[in-house]
Protein backbone atom coordinates (compact mmCIF):
# COMPACT_ATOMS: atom_id res chain seq x y z
CA UNK A 1 0.00 0.00 0.00
CA UNK A 2 1.53 3.31 -1.27
CA UNK A 3 0.77 6.67 0.42
CA UNK A 4 1.48 9.51 -1.58
CA UNK A 5 2.00 12.64 0.01
CA UNK A 6 1.69 15.92 -2.16
CA UNK A 7 4.17 18.72 -0.57
CA UNK A 8 2.91 21.98 -0.17
CA UNK A 9 3.43 24.67 -2.12
CA UNK A 10 3.65 28.22 -0.40
CA UNK A 11 3.13 31.18 -2.43
CA UNK A 12 4.96 34.48 -2.14
CA UNK A 13 3.09 37.42 -2.41
CA UNK A 14 4.80 40.63 -3.37
CA UNK A 15 4.82 42.93 -1.11
CA UNK A 16 1.21 45.53 -1.11
CA UNK A 17 1.03 48.52 -2.80
CA UNK A 18 -0.88 50.17 -0.03
CA UNK A 19 1.49 48.87 2.27
CA UNK A 20 3.81 51.38 0.41
CA UNK A 21 2.33 53.84 0.05
CA UNK A 22 1.77 54.01 4.11
CA UNK A 23 4.83 53.43 4.78
CA UNK A 24 6.44 56.44 2.64
CA UNK A 25 3.79 58.44 3.85
CA UNK A 26 4.40 57.71 7.62
CA UNK A 27 8.08 57.77 7.20
CA UNK A 28 7.47 61.57 5.43
CA UNK A 29 5.53 62.24 8.73
CA UNK A 30 8.99 61.10 10.94
CA UNK A 31 10.74 63.42 9.07
CA UNK A 32 8.61 66.25 9.20
CA UNK A 33 7.90 65.61 12.83
CA UNK A 34 11.84 65.11 13.63
CA UNK A 35 12.60 68.89 11.92
CA UNK A 36 10.03 70.38 13.88
CA UNK A 37 11.30 68.99 17.28
CA UNK A 38 14.92 69.48 16.11
CA UNK A 39 14.98 73.33 15.00
CA UNK A 40 12.51 73.96 18.27
CA UNK A 41 12.09 77.77 19.15
CA UNK A 42 10.51 78.33 22.67
CA UNK A 43 10.52 81.80 20.94
CA UNK A 44 8.36 80.68 18.51
CA UNK A 45 4.38 81.53 17.71
CA UNK A 46 2.59 78.66 19.54
CA UNK A 47 -0.92 78.12 20.85
CA UNK A 48 0.42 79.28 24.05
CA UNK A 49 2.99 82.31 23.05
CA UNK A 50 2.70 85.12 21.74
CA UNK A 51 5.44 86.54 19.73
CA UNK A 52 6.53 88.98 16.69
CA UNK A 53 9.86 87.77 15.61
CA UNK A 54 10.29 85.32 12.43
CA UNK A 55 9.15 82.08 13.25
CA UNK A 56 12.63 80.00 13.26
CA UNK A 57 11.32 76.17 13.02
CA UNK A 58 11.89 75.19 9.95
CA UNK A 59 8.68 73.52 9.27
CA UNK A 60 6.90 77.05 10.01
CA UNK A 61 4.34 77.85 12.45
CA UNK A 62 2.34 74.73 12.33
CA UNK A 63 5.62 73.14 12.82
CA UNK A 64 6.56 75.37 15.59
CA UNK A 65 3.05 74.39 17.53
CA UNK A 66 3.50 70.50 16.85
CA UNK A 67 6.64 70.91 18.83
CA UNK A 68 5.37 73.22 21.51
CA UNK A 69 2.33 70.53 21.78
CA UNK A 70 4.95 67.27 21.98
CA UNK A 71 6.97 68.87 24.15
CA UNK A 72 4.40 70.50 26.43
CA UNK A 73 2.55 66.88 26.30
CA UNK A 74 5.38 64.38 26.79
CA UNK A 75 8.53 66.73 27.40
CA UNK A 76 12.14 65.24 25.95
CA UNK A 77 10.41 62.08 25.01
CA UNK A 78 8.45 63.43 22.16
CA UNK A 79 12.02 62.73 20.51
CA UNK A 80 11.17 58.75 20.69
CA UNK A 81 8.33 59.86 18.80
CA UNK A 82 10.22 60.06 15.18
CA UNK A 83 11.83 56.95 15.76
CA UNK A 84 8.60 55.09 16.72
CA UNK A 85 7.14 56.38 13.39
CA UNK A 86 10.21 54.87 11.40
CA UNK A 87 10.12 51.73 13.07
CA UNK A 88 5.90 51.66 11.98
CA UNK A 89 6.87 52.79 8.35
CA UNK A 90 10.13 50.33 8.32
CA UNK A 91 7.30 47.58 9.34
CA UNK A 92 4.62 48.63 6.86
CA UNK A 93 7.67 48.46 3.72
CA UNK A 94 8.10 44.71 4.76
CA UNK A 95 4.73 43.83 6.15
CA UNK A 96 3.07 41.48 2.95
CA UNK A 97 -0.29 42.37 3.99
CA UNK A 98 -2.16 45.00 4.93
CA UNK A 99 -4.12 43.66 7.20
CA UNK A 100 -1.56 43.85 10.46
CA UNK A 101 -2.91 45.95 12.99
CA UNK A 102 -2.09 49.30 13.41
CA UNK A 103 -2.16 48.48 17.63
CA UNK A 104 -0.19 45.65 16.77
CA UNK A 105 2.76 47.45 15.23
CA UNK A 106 2.79 50.05 17.74
CA UNK A 107 2.39 47.77 20.57
CA UNK A 108 5.17 45.70 19.48
CA UNK A 109 7.54 48.46 19.14
CA UNK A 110 7.09 50.01 21.98
CA UNK A 111 7.41 46.96 24.12
CA UNK A 112 10.46 46.55 22.23
CA UNK A 113 11.79 49.94 22.87
CA UNK A 114 11.20 49.60 26.36
CA UNK A 115 12.68 46.58 26.29
CA UNK A 116 15.91 48.22 24.81
CA UNK A 117 15.64 50.94 27.19
CA UNK A 118 15.81 48.58 30.11
CA UNK A 119 18.73 46.79 28.51
CA UNK A 120 20.49 49.48 28.27
CA UNK A 121 20.27 50.97 31.90
CA UNK A 122 21.65 47.24 32.69
CA UNK A 123 18.11 46.06 34.25
CA UNK A 124 18.42 42.97 32.16
CA UNK A 125 15.15 41.09 33.69
CA UNK A 126 12.77 43.88 33.22
CA UNK A 127 14.49 43.91 29.37
CA UNK A 128 13.37 40.15 29.01
CA UNK A 129 9.90 40.71 29.80
CA UNK A 130 9.51 44.06 27.68
CA UNK A 131 10.93 42.09 24.74
CA UNK A 132 9.00 39.14 25.39
CA UNK A 133 5.93 40.58 25.39
CA UNK A 134 7.21 42.56 22.27
CA UNK A 135 7.30 39.06 20.65
CA UNK A 136 4.33 38.13 21.75
CA UNK A 137 2.27 41.20 20.41
CA UNK A 138 4.61 40.91 16.72
CA UNK A 139 6.85 37.25 16.74
CA UNK A 140 8.40 38.80 13.46
CA UNK A 141 10.06 41.72 15.48
CA UNK A 142 13.71 40.25 14.61
CA UNK A 143 15.80 42.68 16.51
CA UNK A 144 13.95 41.67 19.50
CA UNK A 145 14.58 37.95 18.95
CA UNK A 146 18.47 38.88 18.71
CA UNK A 147 18.42 40.82 21.38
CA UNK A 148 16.92 38.21 23.65
CA UNK A 149 19.54 35.99 22.28
CA UNK A 150 22.44 38.11 23.23
CA UNK A 151 20.85 38.85 26.95
CA UNK A 152 20.61 34.87 27.25
CA UNK A 153 24.08 34.72 26.19
CA UNK A 154 25.49 37.03 28.19
CA UNK A 155 23.70 35.07 31.11
CA UNK A 156 25.29 31.75 29.83
CA UNK A 157 22.29 30.14 29.26
CA UNK A 158 22.86 28.58 25.54
CA UNK A 159 19.93 26.76 24.53
CA UNK A 160 17.62 29.56 25.26
CA UNK A 161 20.28 31.76 23.21
CA UNK A 162 20.20 29.36 20.82
CA UNK A 163 16.46 29.14 20.28
CA UNK A 164 16.28 32.87 19.89
CA UNK A 165 19.42 32.63 17.26
CA UNK A 166 17.33 30.16 15.25
CA UNK A 167 14.05 32.07 15.36
CA UNK A 168 15.80 35.44 14.47
CA UNK A 169 17.64 33.60 11.08
CA UNK A 170 14.30 31.48 10.88
CA UNK A 171 13.04 35.35 9.84
CA UNK A 172 15.83 36.50 7.93
CA UNK A 173 18.58 34.33 7.00
CA UNK A 174 20.86 37.56 5.64
CA UNK A 175 20.32 39.08 8.66
CA UNK A 176 23.90 40.03 10.12
CA UNK A 177 23.06 40.48 13.86
CA UNK A 178 21.53 37.37 13.97
CA UNK A 179 24.12 35.35 12.24
CA UNK A 180 27.13 37.55 14.47
CA UNK A 181 24.72 35.80 17.53
CA UNK A 182 24.23 32.74 16.16
CA UNK A 183 28.55 32.44 15.71
CA UNK A 184 28.82 33.63 19.04
CA UNK A 185 26.51 30.98 20.49
CA UNK A 186 28.59 27.97 18.70
CA UNK A 187 31.61 29.27 21.07
CA UNK A 188 29.16 29.12 23.85
CA UNK A 189 30.23 26.45 26.53
CA UNK A 190 33.07 25.28 24.97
Amino acid sequence: MAVEVKEKQTIVKPHSRSNEIIGVVVLALAILVFLCLVTYSPNDWSLNTSSEQKTQNWIGVVGSVIADLLFQAIGLSAYFLPAMMILIAWRFLRAKDFFVSLSRIVGAEAFFLRGMINLRRGNLDESVAQLRTALFWDNRLINAHVALGKIYLQRGDCLQAKNYAASAIAIDAENQDAIGLGRQIERCGK
